[in-house]
């Protein structure tokens, strides 16, 4: 089942549409439709900038910081 979903929604190489775009000319304003087809310019790129903000507005940072810690002893 999910096969056929991703088919219908990615970009066919011979004619340059996803079969869903003959249903439905608004597919390419679908999540989805963006997501399958340029995943790092709309989907997965937001979704990592949205959690470096959300980390930095915390005061998290992606890279755990080990100064004045020894990894051994814990002190």
């Amino acid at each position: 089942m999910v096969f056929v979903v991703v088919y219908v929604f990615t970009i066919q190489p011979g004619t340059g549409t996803a079969p869903i775009e003959q249903i439905l000319p608004q597919a390419k304003q679908m999540p989805l439709y963006t997501l399958l087809n340029d995943p790092f310019n709309h989907g997965l790129l937001n979704i990592c900038q949205a959690k470096h903000e959300v980390d930095s507005m915390n005061g998290n940072s992606a890279v755990p910081s080990v100064t004045g810690t020894n990894m051994i002893g814990g002190k």
